[in-house]
């Protein structure tokens, strides 16, 4: 069977007249652009929540300490951890990365079945942040709840999966929808659970201000987490005084 994965995608089609070796480079390093800051952006909003609520950390670190007791340090413990992993969900749900999704050129003429013809050439994205905050979708969508999708979960005992982070669906756009939903979502979910994790397992942590998240700028459609806010830190069941501060 022919191997599939994203290095063979970039040496067939790499343009006969570019050099092999450059082109294939460059293309990585915009691959691995994209995953990084997305990640390193998405973590960023749910660790300044986390440092400002020190009752949410409470919660989690009680997940996490039982499911390591139990499992070690392993993916099957990530699996388990269902507090840590809709926290992030509603967290890139409410603050999320922008409020489109990214913009894809129409390589062909394309025709929806109410009729609504998207000509070859068009740039289209998807509005997540509309969709995201639909009162139809979401009860109460301005409000931002830890557990909202722990609540949806027992509310549907027969779809145990549907609100995974990792699960793409029609009201949940960070990760895309359908054949071009995005295929790092699954490394990006175990990355970012594994650090909330070992931060809340490890750590203390509080913002300079009690229940206040540092604000997040916008440039242009992109929500850029704060890249001035202190956040404070001393080792679990140290009575000291906090000891770091990073900004």
């Amino acid at each position: 069977m022919d191997q599939v994965d994203m290095l063979t995608w970039l040496i067939e089609n790499v343009p006969k007249e570019k050099d092999i070796v450059e082109a294939i480079t460059l293309r990585v390093l915009i691959v691995n652009f994209a995953a990084i800051h997305t990640s390193t952006m998405t973590f960023s909003h749910v660790f300044y929540h986390a440092a400002a609520y020190p009752e949410y950390q409470a919660e989690l670190r009680k997940e996490v300490d039982r499911v390591v007791a139990e499992c070690g340090w392993t993916k099957e413990a990530l699996g388990k951890m269902v507090k840590l992993d809709i926290s992030i969900k509603q967290n890139s749900r409410f603050i999320g990365l922008g409020t489109m999704s990214l913009t894809r050129l129409a390589v062909k003429d394309f025709t929806f079945l109410d009729g609504t013809l998207i000509p070859k050439g068009t740039l289209v994205s998807a509005p997540i942040r509309a969709v995201h905050f639909d009162e139809e979708k979401y009860e109460h969508a301005d409000v931002f709840d830890s557990w909202r999708f722990a609540k949806m979960e027992n509310a549907r005992d027969s779809e145990s999966l549907r609100n995974e982070f990792v699960n793409t669906r029609p009201d949940f756009l960070s990760f895309g929808l359908g054949k071009h939903a995005c295929p790092g979502r699954f490394f990006a979910s175990t990355e970012l659970k594994g650090l909330l994790a070992n931060f809340v397992h490890t750590y203390d942590m509080k913002s300079e201000q009690d229940g206040v998240v540092p604000d997040s700028s916008w440039i242009g459609m992109n929500n850029l987490p704060s890249t001035t806010a202190n956040v404070l830190f001393r080792k679990r069941r140290s009575r000291g005084q906090f000891f770091m501060i990073v900004s």
